[in-house]
């Protein structure tokens, strides 16, 4: 694992020439590009390992780059956004 993140820090480096303040989303965007690019896993495979570990967290948002890729998970994602809101939806039903 630690080779792992060793090259990974190496690599996003390269894209980027930075290693901090990276946001959340575009980490993972660089991740998912590492894993195909690199490491050459089917895009389908990350996109769905990456959305449904981010949905894990209820209410949390797909990431914009995850959307395009069309997987089971994407009910999912919805289902845990719309248990968020309860409260909003309520308000907006009045």
């Amino acid at each position: 694992m630690t080779l792992l993140a060793f090259s990974f820090s190496e690599w996003i480096y390269l894209q980027t020439a930075s290693t901090w303040k990276i946001s959340l989303e575009r980490l993972s965007k660089l991740f998912f590009n590492y894993l195909v690019t690199e490491w050459g896993i089917e895009e389908k495979r990350v996109a769905v390992l990456m959305a449904s570990n981010f949905m894990k967290i209820k209410g949390r948002k797909l990431p914009l780059f995850l959307k395009g890729h069309t997987f089971q998970s994407d009910t999912g994602a919805q289902v845990a956004s719309s248990t968020f809101n309860k409260r909003q939806i309520r308000h907006d039903a009045d």
